[in-house]
C-alpha cells in the first residue's frame, strides 16, 4: 500500500519556493519603499536651494555701548516659512524662531520697539534686526537655518567674525 503513494514532485516544491520567495520580496521592498518615501519627502524641501537664507556682512555688528547685535539677513528667490536663528557668545547661546511672535523681549526690527512684530524677508529681500545679547555677551557665531515647505534645512550660513559697530560707522 505505501508504494502506492507519491509525494511532491520537485516542479512543484521548487514553483512554491519561488511564489514564496517573491512574496517575500513584495513585503520587503514595501516596507524600505515607505522608508525612503519618507526620508525623500523630508529632503524635497530643500534641495537644490542653496544657500537661500545668507547674512549681509556689511550691516551685521555689535554694539558695545547698548549691548546690542545687529544681523542683516537677505533672502534669495524662495519662500521661507521661517527661520532659526542660532547667536552664541562668550557666556551662552541663544536661539530662537523667526519671525517671532509680537511682544518680543528681545528682538526688534532695526527701526522698530521691542515688544512690535518681528517678521522674514520678503522674496529677493532683506532687513536688519537688532537682539539684546545681556544674556549672551558679545556675539562670537550666528547661524541661520530655513523652514521651507514645513521642513527644516540644514545651516544655510553663518558668520564668525562680528566686528564693533563703532568700526562699521567710521
Amino acid at each position: 500500500m505505501l508504494k502506492n503513494k507519491t509525494g511532491l514532485s520537485g516542479v512543484i516544491a521548487t514553483l512554491i519556493l519561488v511564489l514564496l520567495v517573491l512574496a517575500l520580496i513584495g513585503v520587503v521592498w514595501t516596507v524600505i519603499k515607505g522608508l525612503i518615501s519618507e526620508k525623500i519627502s523630508d529632503v524635497e524641501a530643500c534641495f537644490g536651494n542653496f544657500e537661500p537664507v545668507t547674512f549681509n556682512s556689511q550691516y551685521t555688528c555689535y554694539n558695545s555701548s547698548s549691548n546690542e547685535f545687529q544681523f542683516s539677513i537677505d533672502i534669495k528667490e524662495i519662500e521661507v516659512d521661517r527661520l532659526l536663528i542660532s547667536i552664541s557668545g562668550k557666556n551662552e547661546t541663544k536661539s530662537f524662531e523667526m519671525p517671532q511672535e509680537a511682544g518680543s523681549s528681545f528682538i526688534r526690527n532695526y527701526k522698530g520697539n521691542y515688544g512690535e512684530e518681528v517678521k522674514l524677508p520678503d522674496k529677493n529681500s532683506g532687513l536688519t534686526y537688532v537682539i539684546d545679547v545681556t544674556e549672551t555677551g558679545k556675539p562670537t557665531l550666528i547661524k541661520a537655518a530655513p523652514i521651507l515647505g514645513g521642513k527644516q534645512c540644514g545651516v544655510s550660513d553663518s558668520l564668525s567674525e562680528i566686528d564693533d559697530c563703532i568700526f562699521l560707522i567710521e
